[in-house]
């Protein structure tokens, strides 16, 4: 039997139902040193679970310590339950699914043939002919609870039901108490205010069990919600701020720099480098320093590489070693975009030329032909 606790009001619940399954109790049960049973240094039983023990009329045995012999028939029950049902127990699944499970296995379980003295029967044969002690009425009088959170249809999910409460604590924790010979239970909030009590319904029927003071108080929080305001507008697209496009661009200058440490130059080698033909490059992105390095480099050598992070590592690059070397053509889309981006950058104090002027130095000196290929042209 499956509980969602191990506390003792759960472990009696539980205990309970086993035995009101087999309609009966035997005259002694044997538990190990738990400690919601006994105290497990002494292995004296508990106050509670002397109560316990006097309500259903049995006596309880404690197993002795370090006696795994006397254990083992039941462990390895257990252990071979686990084994053929534990396992294939989906994740998520309710207690309430489970325990069906179980008690599926548990009835193929009963068909297990046994013969005792040459007559063939089940165990379910030989367990409906054990003797058994009448059970009570009812079972024994223990409090049980559980925290629930409540949705938003202001019901408590619980045990495969759901259960109303007032309005107005979607979300809020609230504790479900019930005593075990009672067939209600009682919704509180933290604070121990009661605010519900239901008649509960069998579990996993999948009820919605509603107070028919709760439903009245839900329709009339919903009628106060309703307006007939008309909806709101739909959003007004309004173009960027300078403050806003500065800042994109901002971003774009540091993710391009960080992309561009990540770039491969190589190979290097005698041999390696080749010359001639003719290269295109977008020049759509080339408004810093990493975008202009990293369009350079993508054109001649792929994406991912590059010829190299600044002008001077460029003007080494081109000397020869890669995979490409001049001379060569490269066909410069769009690069009126990038000589306006540099149009006021300079590469030095007081220097004439733009950075974009330098780069055009650089590959000329090296040997590339350069074909400046303006937006209009394209």
């Amino acid at each position: 039997m499956l509980a969602e606790s191990e506390d003792f009001p759960h472990m009696v619940e539980a205990l309970d139902r086993v035995l009101r399954r087999m309609r009966g109790t035997g005259r002694r049960w044997r538990f190990d040193r738990m400690t919601t049973v006994c105290h497990p240094a002494s292995g004296k039983l508990t106050a509670a679970f002397t109560g316990v023990a006097k309500y259903y009329g049995v006596g309880v045995d404690i197993c002795p310590p370090r006696r795994g012999n006397r254990k083992g028939v039941v462990e390895k029950a257990n252990h071979s339950a686990a084994q053929r049902w534990w396992r294939t127990v989906p994740d998520g699944i309710s207690v309430e699914a489970a325990q069906n499970g179980i008690d599926k296995l548990a009835v193929r379980m009963d068909g297990r043939r046994r013969a005792i003295d040459g007559v063939r029967t089940t165990v379910g044969d030989l367990a409906e002919a054990e003797p058994l002690l009448e059970l009570p009425f009812t079972p024994f009088p223990a409090q049980a609870g559980r925290q629930r959170i409540v949705t938003a249809q202001a019901l408590v999910p619980f045990r495969g039901n759901l259960y109303s409460v007032p309005p107005g604590l979607a979300g809020a924790a609230v504790s479900v108490r019930w005593r075990l010979d009672e067939p209600f239970l009682s919704i509180a909030t933290a604070g121990g205010a009661v605010i519900a009590r239901h008649e509960m319904a069998p579990r996993g029927s999948g009820q919605t069990v509603r107070d028919a003071g709760h439903v009245v108080a839900l329709e009339r929080a919903v009628l106060e919600a309703f307006s007939d305001v008309p909806a709101c507008r739909g959003k007004v697209r309004r173009p960027l701020s300078p403050q806003a496009v500065a800042e994109a661009e901002a971003l774009r200058g540091r993710g391009r720099y960080a992309w561009l440490r990540l770039t491969t130059s190589g190979p290097y080698g005698p041999g390696i480098g080749r010359s001639g033909g003719e290269y295109h490059l977008d020049g759509r992105f080339a408004t810093d320093v990493p975008g202009l390095h990293l369009a350079i480099g993508e054109a001649v050598l792929g994406p991912g590489r590059e010829l190299g992070r600044s002008r001077f590592w460029l003007r080494d690059r081109l000397g020869g070693g890669p995979a490409v070397v001049p001379p060569f053509t490269l066909v410069w889309h769009d690069s009126d975009i990038a000589r306006r981006a540099f149009a006021d950058q300079a590469v030095e104090c007081g220097a004439s030329s733009s950075y974009f002027d330098q780069v055009l130095e650089i590959l000329d000196e090296r040997g590339v032909t350069v074909i400046l290929a303006s937006a209009d042209l394209d």
